[in-house]
């Protein structure tokens, strides 16, 4: 397919507008809005010719939700080469409308040195291959793995861990072309129509492309440069990488910034003033992981470092054979000079260690006597692993960006080594302000931080006074009553999944037939219920398939839920209280290979709960406190409203009223007296409501979203108002 790549728009690899007359200026005054080349890019996969109308209509809807344009690949998996001239065509068209709609088209292109197995490697090498190439643009795939599952949260959460990886720019994993007909064998769901979070997908691509602006800024600043053996382009031994990896692991939970670099960049470094300079950057610590064997040019260059005063660590084994002329004995003796310990004990440490497991310990230790660390970010007196930071710096600023990416909160002490005038950039509302709650302590500035679960924190450090400082953290006042029994209602119909069916082989006329047979219980039958049948590429239910509900024959139409290939059929006016016969049989000729025991995935849909036993019982219209899973809802997927009314006695002026609900699954929206207050799609689940309410009686409504798992996994993951909801004076 490679005349696909002919017809892609221009990729922009790097480089932005114009800067103001600072930079600090111009990112403050882009952060609420950053220019398109910085919104994050869907990678949109196409596992068969493309219907030109839905295609566009999927363009408009990545603007909408303030996605920037697609990565597209010049291939079609699975896709024969006969089709080719068809697939072009397609792409030509869909590349223009994107122009026309206002997006960029990007082409995939994954550099060799990406084939390792450990993605936190993987992509930690390729930001440091960008970083010492001056490249301002890193592109970074997220998340790691997408299921069902995934929520905006934990999508943030990755995002997060990649900017801290040193990734700028985003391309969602998502995002596949299904509307033609999936195939699961090789993609992953798609975010069109089914994720039950893609209405409030943009409050996601909003946060990262001011993410992604802010760490376009600059340069990067590490202070540690790890060795990779060879050169990038070469094929990573396993053992090295093992080691590469925990040496990723331990530094970023000790807090400590750092690039990869492979031989050849080392050989072109520059040693001064104690650094080893590599591109823009000076690093004051070399780390080798176990090695046997080494350039000489690397070795020289090693030796020249530590002359010049700069500090390196070896690891386990150090190199004694020269990969490149065969000069052992010099590469012997060099590295016996630069580690002999009454040559150089103050600036060269060497970890003898048995495997990976003893690093963590030896390595905090060298490094306690190797380095004064730009950032500490400590929990009960010890660096806290969960938060991780990367540090960007431009001619006038300091940034430091900080991700917790634990579910748990954080109570932490930040100590940053900048005693410039600080703020903090607020990257879901696009705002600056001066960073509250801290102290400056000589050459330090000290903060006491609550992190939620995958909260983050963007501070940036300027000379010039900080703006106005934002409100306190809220500290909690008077509580006010809200009850844990709520109105109910669900705004997507319930599912109830078919598994146990009975199969059977059938002759009729000389025609071979598979049987399937399975029940389902209902003391209810609501006004519309429905049987929803996942087609696969072993299952189809345009030819071939006689259906029938207790005996009688059911007509199959083109009516679908939730994905094309989930087609419904009305169900209600065949079934009975008590049990319910489901039968379906498949003529040999609809199907492909082998027959299997258990047909494609059915499911009957509808406004109904299901009791403790399986049977479908009416919708509730009250629900406590606690995972909607656990009271006749274990397979929703969708929007649940709860709703209740409140009395707020009269309050001062200047105090606020803030709703917070605790334990939420999986996002929240906020609707006070009618009127929407806000959405929270990850932690804090708490919204200031002042505006919205007035003295006596107030209507308070969450309208709680969870993932698509619990429907099409048969997954009853907790979901709902998990640990319930306070309201307080503040």
């Amino acid at each position: 397919m490679e005349d696909i790549a002919k017809l892609y728009t221009d990729v922009q690899r790097s480089g932005c507008p114009a800067k103001m007359e600072s930079e600090r200026h111009y990112m403050f005054e882009h952060l609420k809005n950053p220019p398109r080349q910085y919104r994050p890019a869907s990678f949109w996969l196409w596992n068969e010719i493309p219907n030109i109308v839905e295609a566009k209509r999927q363009l408009r809807e990545m603007q909408a939700k303030g996605i920037g344009g697609f990565f597209i690949e010049g291939k079609l998996i699975g896709h024969e080469a006969q089709s080719k001239d068809s697939l072009i065509a397609a792409t030509q068209e869909i590349c223009e409308s994107a122009k026309e709609t206002g997006l960029n088209v990007y082409q995939y292109d994954q550099l060799a040195q990406h084939r390792i197995n450990e993605p936190m490697l993987r992509d930690k090498m390729s930001s440091s291959f960008a970083h010492l190439n001056a490249e301002n643009r890193v592109m970074a795939r997220v998340p790691l793995k997408a299921d069902w599952s995934m929520s905006l949260s934990e999508l943030k959460r990755s995002i997060d861990l990649q900017g801290c990886l040193g990734a700028n720019f985003f391309c969602a994993d998502a995002f596949y072309y299904s509307i033609a007909g999936a195939n699961r064998q090789f993609a992953p769901p798609s975010q069109f129509y089914q994720a039950t979070y893609w209405e409030h997908y943009k409050h996601l691509t909003d946060y990262a492309a001011r993410l992604g602006f802010v760490l376009s800024q600059g340069k990067h600043s590490a202070q540690v440069l790890v060795l990779r053996p060879g050169a990038y382009s070469e094929r990573l031994d396993a053992g090295v990488a093992g080691w590469l990896h925990a040496l990723c692991r331990v530094m970023h939970s000790e807090h400590i910034d750092f690039d990869i670099i492979d031989e050849d960049k080392l050989a072109a470094a520059m040693c001064a003033d104690e650094r080893l300079a590599v591109a823009d950057e000076a690093y004051e610590v070399l780390v080798l992981p176990p090695m046997q064997a080494i350039r000489r040019r690397s070795a020289e260059k090693i030796s020249a470092f530590v002359d010049e005063g700069g500090k390196v660590i070896g690891i386990q084994q150090l190199p004694t054979l020269d990969s490149s002329e065969g000069e052992h004995s010099l590469i012997r003796g060099i590295f016996d000079s630069v580690f002999d310990p009454e040559i150089n004990a103050s600036t060269v440490h060497f970890l003898d260690i048995d495997g990976v497991a003893d690093l963590p310990e030896t390595l905090n230790q060298a490094f306690i006597l190797s380095l004064k660390r730009n950032v500490s970010i400590k929990q009960g007196g010890v660096e806290c692993s969960d938060i991780i930071f990367t540090h960007r710096f431009t001619k006038d600023a300091d940034i430091f960006f900080l991700s917790n990416q634990s579910q748990r909160t954080r109570e932490v002490k930040i100590s940053v080594r900048c005693d410039r005038a600080p703020y903090l950039l607020d990257l879901e509302t696009g705002t600056c302000m001066a960073l509250p709650n801290c102290t400056q302590q000589g050459s330090r500035t000290i903060l006491l931080h609550r992190f939620e679960a995958h909260s983050s924190l963007m501070m940036a450090f300027a000379d010039e006074p900080a703006l106005a400082v934002s409100r306190p953290v809220v500290e909690v006042g008077q509580e006010i009553a809200v009850s844990d029994e709520w109105e109910f209602s669900v705004q997507q119909p319930n599912c109830l999944t078919l598994d146990d069916w009975a199969f059977n082989t059938l002759i009729q006329n000389d025609c071979e037939l598979f049987e399937y047979t399975t029940t389902f219980k209902a003391n209810y039958i609501p006004r519309d219920l429905r049987l929803a049948l996942e087609q696969t590429s072993g299952f189809k239910t345009d030819s071939g398939l006689d259906l029938s509900i207790n005996g009688q024959p059911v007509r199959i139409d083109n009516d679908w839920l939730v994905d094309i290939n989930f087609k419904t059929v009305d169900i209600g006016a065949f079934s009975r209280q008590g049990s319910n016969v489901v039968r379906m049989i498949v003529h040999r000729d609809g199907w492909t290979g082998d027959p299997i025991p258990t047909p494609a995935r059915a499911r009957v849909m509808g406004d109904f709960s299901v009791t403790e036993s399986g049977a479908l019982e009416h919708s509730k219209s009250s629900m406590k406190n606690g995972s909607w899973t656990d009271q006749g809802y274990p397979y929703y997927s969708g929007t649940a409203v709860y709703r209740q009314d409140i009395h707020i006695a009269a309050f001062a002026q200047g105090q606020r009223i803030v709703l917070r609900a605790d334990g939420v699954r999986d996002m929240v929206e906020f609707v006070i007296n009618g009127a929407v207050a806000g959405l929270r799609p990850w932690p804090p689940y708490e919204m200031d409501i002042t505006a919205l309410v007035r003295p006596g009686p107030n209507e308070i409504e969450l309208r709680v979203t969870n993932s698509l798992s619990n429907m099409l996994q048969n997954r009853p993951i907790p979901s709902g108002l998990i640990e319930g909801v306070t309201a307080y004076l503040a």
